[in-house]
């Protein structure tokens, strides 16, 4: 009976997945992690966006497909937007949803703010991977932001 006992739980647990992530620990992971280091001076933090990226990431805009990596993504925008007055940006809206085990999307809505006091609403799509147990994003659509 024990070795009964034994050999269901066992089953039951390499049947479980492999992943315990649920949305709301996406949502940790992003709001916490990604979208904390866009808050304030996001220009200081620009090595650390790295652990959060994929070396290869394809974004999608008007201009149709590219591929980049997180320099020609994230730190390049950083002194660009900078100039441009931007001071940091905070999450509005996150509808983070695990799609499988190995596969997230993020649906974002960012308040920028910027320097002359003024807000604007920025959105997108992020899709992440679970790669060596480690989520990275690794695609991107700017989306319009709709009401």
């Amino acid at each position: 009976m024990t070795k009964l006992i034994w050999t269901l739980l066992l089953v039951a647990l390499t049947a479980m997945p492999a992943s315990a992530d649920t949305a709301e620990d996406l949502d940790k992971w992003f709001r916490g992690g990604y979208a904390a280091l866009y808050v304030e001076k996001a220009w200081d933090h620009a090595d650390e966006f790295a652990q959060y990226f994929a070396d290869e990431i394809a974004y999608r805009s008007d201009d149709g497909l590219s591929l980049t990596n997180v320099n020609g993504f994230v730190v390049d925008s950083l002194g660009e937007w900078r100039s441009e007055g931007w001071l940091g940006t905070d999450v509005a809206n996150l509808d983070a949803r695990l799609l499988n085990a190995t596969t997230a999307v993020f649906d974002v809505t960012w308040r920028d703010r910027n320097d002359d006091g003024s807000t604007e609403l920025s959105c997108g799509w992020y899709l992440a991977d679970k790669i060596d147990g480690k989520w990275l994003l690794s695609q991107y659509i700017a989306m319009p932001c709709s009401d």
